[in-house]
């Protein structure tokens, strides 16, 4: 359910520090175990995903955003590689980036909300995204 009572500080609910950084690094690794080989149900699973993670506030978003950004890389590899090998997946390979830009015409992609929080480490992920457009 939507975390929409989560105090804007993490100070509030966390004795310490790390124990906000492990329990959101725990919610990035639980991230990458969602699958399906269903490619449009992969990409909804990963919209519900990010949807979600919205609504935890910046301070979760600086750390569990990062993690939705290299599933869609991932998954725009993946589709680039079913649609080589002549499967139709259903869903165009550049749907993934477009999530990682601007899923909507609103402008807050993926990319776009980690840029205002942790401006160096988007532009690292925004080089990875590139190179692998580059290749799909």
């Amino acid at each position: 359910y939507p975390v929409h009572d989560a105090p804007a500080d993490s100070a509030e609910i966390y004795s310490a520090p790390e124990e906000f950084q492990e329990e959101q690094a725990l919610v990035s690794r639980v991230l990458h175990t969602l699958d399906s080989d269903d490619m449009p149900t992969l990409m909804k699973m990963y919209s519900g995903a990010r949807k979600q993670l919205g609504m935890g506030g910046s301070e979760r978003l600086r750390i569990t955003l990062k993690a939705m950004a290299f599933l869609y890389i991932k998954a725009a590899i993946r589709i680039r590689k079913l649609t080589a090998a002549g499967t139709e997946t259903g869903v165009d390979v550049s749907k993934p980036f477009a999530y990682l830009h601007d899923p909507d015409g609103k402008g807050k992609g993926v990319l776009d909300v980690l840029s205002e929080e942790v401006p160096e480490e988007c532009f690292s992920i925004y080089l990875a995204a590139a190179n692998a457009s580059d290749v799909c």
